[in-house]
């Protein structure tokens, strides 16, 4: 998917971050210093160093491999909707806003971008190498590479990958990758990227501070990361449980809690709070340079049903009242920052 392979970032060992070669049979990656062995399985390069927790390495690859074989060269969509029809325990309503979401991912994926650009201050250009760090489906990777020099995916669920490639190869995406890996063990060298976003990933994490760290090394000294994350203190209802006042229990309570209302179990998602994440975003180099509020891309507003369309639209509203600015950044339904490291250069040497 890379017309100018030189434009990529080359890999590491994501264990020792030691230099990686290719080898053609079988085809993987080896770490030259600690001597591992990454596999690239169906084109895509897997330096996962522990599994998706929602599934082992190979039944996510056979879940990746079902999907491929069900739609041959259907598009995008058939992909995305036999995907969930393999997902018995999604019932069809939430299945089907799971797909109008992933739909409306290259839309978002432009507002995100806009909203470093109005960070930087200036577009991304050619000279640009972007990480989306959870990357999904590609929305964001489609974005990116629609203005960017290079564009690297990076998601830790091969399934979804596959499903990403889809997308990237009718868009005619040439100057992305996709890379199957662990956002606390990133395989790439430090300061590497330009631009990191990580949209709806430190919820999914149960090493967040390591995650921040590793977003923190990979990033140039005058880098920036766009962090986007549900807010614990929102005052909607927990977007993964759909469960009400979630985030304002103790953590020990919440799997109970939400067993109790919905039963199902609520152990894989810790939201922070604002307060939270700054001492995070602190511990891992990093300070925090804008505090945004959420933007919803009018796109997403077509596939949303009539009571969070309604829901959007007020936030919308409220959120162009400047007394509401404070209330919103504490108690709205996401945490968006922007940050940079700490040894970032001061404005007029560097972006």
């Amino acid at each position: 998917m890379m017309s100018d392979e030189a434009a990529l970032p080359p890999f590491r060992c994501p264990r020792c971050k030691g230099p990686v070669e290719r080898r053609a049979e079988p085809a993987a990656y080896r770490c030259s210093a600690c001597a591992r062995i990454y596999p690239i399985r169906l084109g895509i390069p897997d330096f996962r160093v522990w599994p998706d927790r929602h599934l082992a390495v190979e039944d996510d690859w056979a879940r990746a491999m079902r999907v491929l074989r069900a739609t041959g060269s259907g598009g995008f969509r058939a992909m995305l909707e036999h995907y969930w029809r393999l997902s018995p325990d999604t019932p069809a309503a939430l299945a089907s806003r799971f797909v109008r979401y992933a739909l409306v991912g290259v839309a978002r994926g432009r507002t995100r971008l806009g909203r470093v650009a109005e960070v930087r201050g200036a577009p991304l250009g050619p000279a640009d190498v972007v990480l989306d760090l959870g990357c999904g489906t590609g929305g964001l990777v489609v974005a990116g590479a629609e203005q960017a020099g290079a564009v690297v995916g990076v998601d830790i669920a091969a399934r979804w990958l596959i499903v990403a490639r889809r997308q990237l190869e009718e868009a005619g995406v040439r100057n992305a990758m996709l890379v199957c890996a662990c956002a606390e063990q990133l395989p790439f060298a430090d300061g590497t990227f330009d631009v990191v976003v990580a949209s709806d990933v430190l919820e999914h994490s149960q090493a967040q501070a390591r995650l921040l760290g590793e977003i923190r090394r990979a990033l140039r000294p005058a880098g920036l990361l766009l962090l986007v994350t549900q807010n614990r203190w929102s005052l909607l209802g927990e977007p993964h449980a759909r469960v009400w006042g979630v985030g304002f229990l103790p953590r020990r309570w919440m799997n109970r809690y939400v067993r109790l209302v919905r039963g199902v179990p609520y152990r894989l998602i810790r939201l922070v709070s604002p307060p939270e994440l700054d001492r995070l975003l602190r511990g891992a180099g990093l300070r925090i340079s804008r505090r945004l509020l959420s933007r919803v891309a009018s796109a997403e507003l077509e596939g949303l049903a009539a009571g969070e369309w309604r829901l959007a639209l007020l936030y919308r509203f409220l959120s162009r009242i400047p007394a509401l600015r404070l209330p919103l950044l504490l108690l709205g339904p996401a945490i968006e920052v922007a940050a940079r490291p700490d040894d970032c250069p001061a404005p007029g040497r560097g972006r």
